[in-house]
């Protein structure tokens, strides 16, 4: 069996394709297989209008405080990562448990497990990312247009001269600089003639930096001869722009040679399309590396061998492109590098919609778990949902000698699986010949990335020789936990939105995933509730049955959205994926591409030629195909539509304001928009003795507020007294 690096970042490489376009392993692909689908990310972000009213200290007087016990059960194997050590080539890691050697799964386990269908499901932001501008170099069908139009010009037809320049890049004094300079295309042929080496072309494959062990202590820095720049005909009636050296060695120029890796031939045993390398000379003036570009460079080079080679004797060779300004914008270590995306991961979320990335007013998830802000603190909020840790209580115990497997996270980039595309009626083809990616300011993410619930794999990756594999003894299927969930002054929405999330409304067929090894399907785990200790925050009020928060949950959510909620694609995608029935139903199956580059197998730039029809993830069964090549009109609640287009001063009479002193924040809320004071202090000034006491004592106070507006967003300008006395 060929090796498979399922979800290795450093080898799931999208790669050029070859010359022909056609599939590299061989046999035709139908379909895309990956362990991972998608729930479709919202165009609306729901924000709970008694957000800025959430307190530890101050009740809600429908809120609700207490636990609830549950058992939770393991219908695969499950593999809660403990302990980790060396063994071989691989890490072994232990199942965790407590320090008196109890098997468990930690609070934080769970309470991630659930927060992220809870965010999914009360259609919270989508910004636990982070914001990287990720990078492409691909020539593969449907996206080679995009990619060589940034870094080419057509002249005319078939006529490419390069928009890439070449530089000499140092770090000195303090900062990074770049020192432009001309350059020229060296044949092997030549250095060959010159050198008495064989001609790298017609090897298997060749890093750069072998090919500088391979020229040893021969002159790099040489004289030459060149012709002047000239059209130069290529491959499928191809003419390229450039200059060529005709001598080595011998002519009035001088300059250094500078190679490059060379990739691997079409064909087993014949010759790579790259045959020539470079000569450096006539350098110009240093200018200086903005930072912003020379953080993407480092970002993307940072785990490549080449740089690693590079930074410890620089200046660098590198070639780079500048803006309309003359400024550059983007480096590389070839001349048709590896390009920084136009749009990074953030400005791909705000196609969707910018309140993704809004930090203004908490949204559901923030509200019961809480929120960490990373500026100033001052709109961090605590968690009132804390999961304890659950103990495992069968006495089971790991089984086997191990199972040998990779766990490396898939790579955002590559864009047939994490960007939204125009599909065919089967949603495995793309409509179209280009596919959306991050070049285009239009193109959408595909949404939050699960593992979809399935059964286990007997996975075995025992002849892996990829040091990123892991060696696993999880607990077998039938270990039990038990553990509590304890939760203070929620309201009857969110107990009910809690209790949905754990238990997926009372759907016992459907499963969460937990722990390592969910794309092998281990850690498929349901939860049974039990005993209940409920306290109603005002004493008069009856105790909720668990039926009757949930569907208080449900019904806030239909009156949010004004349209049904468990009829949202987002809701349906979510409850899809939770379906273990619905794996045998998945086009293409459930495994991970394979990628060898001893057994030239790449099915991941194989999923991209024209001879398999430019094929893209499908949608999960049970999922409703969206177009995504268009922004869909925005769901905004009827009542709603003229608050967001209000622009101007209002005075919003007898509202509660509410007082934060810990982090100095003032606000006030009212028809779903909070108003925010930016001189707290001065306006609190303001008011009289008696009203600042009661502010001070109650943190909230029925006051006259003047608010200025901007669509959503409001200021407070001034307060007073609702009355003549307070």
């Amino acid at each position: 069996m060929h090796q498979q690096a399922r979800n290795n970042p450093s080898k799931q490489n999208p790669g050029q394709q070859n010359k022909n376009d056609k599939p590299r392993g061989g046999a035709t692909m139908q379909a895309i297989s990956a362990p991972y689908n998608f729930v479709p990310l919202a165009e609306t972000v729901v924000i709970p209008e008694w957000g800025h009213l959430v307190s530890h200290d101050i009740p809600f007087r429908d809120g609700l405080c207490g636990s609830i016990e549950f058992t939770l059960t393991a219908h695969t194997p499950i593999m809660i990562g403990g302990r980790r050590k060396k063994q071989g080539d691989s890490t072994a890691v232990d199942v965790f448990q407590t320090p008196d050697g109890q098997y468990a799964i930690p609070g934080s386990s769970l309470k991630g497990m659930i927060r992220n269908v809870l965010e999914i499901a009360t259609f919270s932001r989508f910004r636990q990312v982070d914001d990287r501008r990720l990078s492409i170099r691909d020539l593969t069908s449907g996206i080679a247009a995009k990619y060589v139009k940034a870094l080419t010009r057509e002249e005319s037809p078939k006529h490419y001269a390069p928009k890439s320049k070449a530089g000499w890049l140092q770090f000195t004094k303090g900062r990074w600089s770049l020192t432009p300079c001309d350059h020229a295309h060296v044949d092997h042929d030549l250095l060959a003639d010159f050198s008495g080496l064989s001609k790298w072309h017609e090897m298997p494959s060749c890093p750069a930096a072998n090919k500088y062990k391979d020229w040893g202590k021969r002159p790099i820095t040489l004289r030459f001869t060149a012709d002047d720049e000239t059209w130069v005909d290529h491959s499928d009636g191809k003419k390229l722009f450039y200059r060529k050296v005709t001598r080595l060695n011998d002519g009035p120029l001088q300059g250094t040679l500078v190679f490059t890796g060379q990739p691997m031939p079409r064909k087993k045993g014949g010759k790579s399309a790259k045959h020539m390398e470079f000569i450096f000379f006539n350098k110009g003036t240093p200018t200086a590396v903005p930072d912003k570009v020379m953080s993407e460079f480092l970002a993307i080079h940072q785990e490549s061998t080449e740089w690693k080679d590079w930074a410890k004797k620089q200046p660098v060779p590198v070639f780079y492109l500048e803006d309309e300004a003359g400024d550059i914008k983007a480096i590389g270590l070839t001349q048709m590098f590896r390009l920084p995306y136009k749009n990074s991961i953030h400005d791909m979320i705000g196609h969707s919609s910018p309140d993704h990335l809004a930090a203004d007013a908490p949204d559901f998830a923030d509200l019961l778990f809480g929120r960490i802000d990373e500026q100033d603190g001052k709109t961090s909020l605590k968690g009132r949902v804390q999961f304890e840790l659950a103990r495992e209580v069968t006495g089971a115990k790991p089984e086997g000698n191990g199972v040998k497997i990779v766990l490396a996270e898939p790579k955002p980039s590559y864009y047939p699986n994490y960007i939204c595309q125009k599909t065919t009626k089967d949603g495995t083809r793309l409509e179209g010949t280009t596919y959306n990616s991050y070049f285009d300011d239009d193109a959408l993410l595909r949404g939050w990335k699960r593992y979809p619930a399935r059964p286990a794999t007997a996975r075995d990756d025992s002849n892996s020789t990829d040091n990123v594999s892991s060696i696993i003894r999880p607990l077998p299927a039938g270990s039990r936990f038990e553990g509590r969930v304890v939760f203070h002054n929620l309201k009857p929405q969110e107990l009910g939105a809690l209790l949905w999330s754990m238990t997926w409304g009372g759907a016992d067929h459907l499963r969460h995933g937990l722990g390592m090894g969910k794309p092998y399907g281990y850690g498929q785990v349901s939860i049974a509730l039990g005993s209940t200790d409920l306290h109603p925050n005002d004493p008069a009020a009856a105790k909720p049955d668990q039926d009757a928060l949930v569907q208080t949950f449900k019904d806030w959510m239909k009156r949010k959205l004004n349209t049904p909620w468990e009829n949202t694609p987002q809701v349906l995608a979510l409850l899809a994926m939770a379906d273990p029935a619905k794996a045998a139903q998945v086009k293409g199956g459930l495994r991970y591409m394979r990628l060898s580059s001893t057994s030239r197998i790449n099915e991941f730039a194989d999923a991209k030629s024209k001879n398999n029809g430019l094929l893209v993830l499908a949608n999960y069964p049970g999922t409703p195909k969206t177009d995504c090549t268009k922004r869909q009109p925005k769901v905004v609640p009827a009542a709603a539509v003229a608050k967001t287009i209000t622009t101007g001063r209002e005075i919003w009479s007898n509202v509660t304001v509410a007082w934060t002193p810990g982090d100095r924040q003032l606000s006030a809320r009212k028809d779903g928009v909070t108003a925010i004071a930016k001189n707290d202090k001065e306006l609190i000034a303001t008011l009289p003795e008696a009203a600042r006491k009661k502010l001070d004592k109650h943190k909230r106070l029925a006051l006259n507020v003047t608010v200025t507006r901007t669509g959503n967003a409001a200021t407070i300008e001034a307060i007073s007294t609702t009355t003549e006395q307070p």
